[in-house]
């Protein structure tokens, strides 16, 4: 999910708010994409390029918890 220049990535349980310039770098770093990582070699690519992600908001949990049941449903 984008929102504005932030990249919200939803990997396993966790959800990561990271910038479009980040998302690119752990591309580059892993040859895939960020949504298409594991959960740990998300978080692996993130402490070995030193990268932070920032806790996505309570309002944006929410629309990311809606959006999962609704993909479950599916």
């Amino acid at each position: 999910m984008i929102v504005g220049s932030m990249v919200i990535l939803c990997v396993g349980f966790g959800a990561y708010k990271l910038s479009q310039l980040q998302v690119e770098q752990i591309k580059q770093h892993t040859g895939k994409n960020a949504d298409d990582l594991s959960e740990s070699k998300l978080e692996a690519a993130m402490d070995k390029l030193d990268i932070e992600g920032q806790e996505p908001t309570d309002q944006k949990n929410a629309c990311l918890k809606l959006n999962r049941i609704r993909i479950h449903l599916s």
